[in-house]
């Protein structure tokens, strides 16, 4: 196995060293903490189909203390070559060794900082990065009984974009609490922690009708309000989508604009909010 020294990118500490190798596919391994959920095999499909050495490149690879090599960027590549050649085959690497879980998960980040990979693997992978915004949204959503997922279920939220765009917007204003919280807080007061209720566009528009309101909205009239509605969470995803298509309006601001409404039924002008008129 031939070593080619390389150089180390330069935000990696002094004591982590670099090279050039074949290795063996049947060597390699994948830990899903510093990388993807899961491969895309369309895409192994193609690549074996359209297969050229030549076009390979080199996959990015850590070699660890307890002599494992870890695939930090090329997992679809070395399952492509994995399948043609029976898994007896070798494929071009950079080598890194000495680096830390933190070190390997902000490397597959910077690898990957394209499109490639999706909203949920970054984020993830962005934890044992040790990524301060992550942190800070995974900690919120755990102290409400909920964790990002995958996919939605009971207790799981799959609207990670949303997560952070809520989380940064109230970053951005200097909301606090933050408005993924008080969403959440909603949420579960009102309808729990069931998949119908963490849609994306609950999730916004309860936070956006927060901030835009939490000085004159009473919380517990609020909490009634969205129990009130027909149908639960389903119901006001129903109204929110009436009201989107007729106006042309963002799902998450129509959801806003039927909560206020909703919540405005048999109040007099001093105790009614104003009417939501926000497009964005």
């Amino acid at each position: 196995m031939g070593k080619t020294v390389i150089t180390v990118p330069s935000a990696l500490p002094s004591n982590v060293k670099g090279h050039e190798a074949d290795l063996d596919v049947a060597d390699l391994e994948i830990d899903t903490r510093i990388q993807r959920a899961y491969i895309r095999l369309d895409r192994v499909e193609k690549m074996k189909r359209e297969f050229n050495p030549l076009a390979l490149g080199r996959i990015h690879v850590s070699f660890r203390k307890d002599r494992s090599y870890r695939v930090l960027d090329g997992w679809h590549r070395l399952i492509t070559v994995r399948e043609l050649t029976s898994n007896a085959g070798q494929i071009p690497a950079f080598v890194y060794e000495g680096l830390t879980l933190e070190q390997e998960a902000k490397m597959f980040l910077q690898l990957n900082s394209g499109e490639r990979p999706t909203a949920i693997d970054r984020y993830n992978v962005s934890l044992f990065a040790d990524d301060e915004e992550s942190l800070a949204i995974d900690a919120i959503v755990h102290a409400l009984g909920w964790k990002i997922a995958a996919t939605s279920g009971q207790g799981q939220l799959s609207c990670v974009k949303t997560i952070q765009q809520l989380f940064r917007r109230s970053v951005q204003f200097e909301e606090e609490p933050n408005l993924v919280h008080m969403a959440l807080l909603m949420i579960n007061q009102a309808w729990g922690d069931t998949s119908d209720s963490a849609q994306a566009h609950i999730v916004m528009g309860l936070g956006r009708v927060w901030q835009e309101y939490k000085d004159k909205l009473k919380f517990d009239r609020m909490i009634v309000t969205l129990r009130d509605i027909e149908g639960g969470p389903n119901g006001l995803s129903v109204a929110a989508k009436q009201i989107a298509t007729l106006k042309r309006r963002k799902l998450a601001m129509a959801t806003a604009e039927y909560v206020v409404d909703q919540y405005n039924v048999r109040l007099g002008p001093r105790s009614s909010l104003p009417q939501w008129s926000k497009r964005a």
